[in-house]
């Protein structure tokens, strides 16, 4: 075959195989290029995760790094709370032993004077004991108060029941 004459530029001819071999290697370059874009979303897909789970976690841990100090701060609320009443029912204690110290020492100093039981007697043992009122009755039923008052109840039910040592 002859070629035709050009007086400007160049013929070139190019064969099948030529044309085969390009149109093979331009496939390939295709490919390839599918692969990296399918490698970059897989990359980009798996940053996206690892964000995420970072996120996560780092939510996670504050979380919980806040809940372990308002629980701290919740415990020393209580051990004050607790120290508090411990103090006060200790001070209640001791209160209440003095008072009974304080009874014991004022009985003992009636002496045998004990068998007079008046109205001066009753406010006094009012003054030494944790009472608000202080009564005193005899075998025979007279109901003597601090205030000086006397009333009769020897026709009551838990009175009689006393005298006989049953509980009223």
């Amino acid at each position: 075959m002859r070629a035709p004459e050009s007086s400007s530029g160049a013929f070139f001819v190019v064969r099948k195989t030529e044309r085969k071999h390009n149109k093979s290697i331009e496939k390939k370059k295709e490919k390839g290029k599918k692969i990296m874009k399918n490698r970059q979303k897989k990359w980009k897909s798996l940053g996206i995760v690892v964000l995420v789970f970072v996120i996560g976690y780092g939510l996670l841990w504050y979380y919980m790094a806040a809940n372990v100090t308002r629980i701290q701060e919740q415990n020393k609320e209580y051990a004050k709370s607790f120290a508090a009443q411990s103090a006060e029912r200790i001070g209640s204690e001791f209160n209440t032993a003095l008072q009974r110290i304080e009874n014991s020492a004022y009985l003992a100093s009636m002496g045998d004077s004990s068998a007079l039981i008046d109205v001066d007697t009753l406010k006094e043992l009012e003054n030494h004991t944790n009472f608000d009122a202080v009564r005193y009755v005899d075998r025979d039923g007279n109901n003597l108060s601090s205030d000086g008052q006397v009333c009769q109840i020897q026709d009551r039910s838990y009175f009689k029941k006393g005298c006989l040592g049953q509980v009223a």
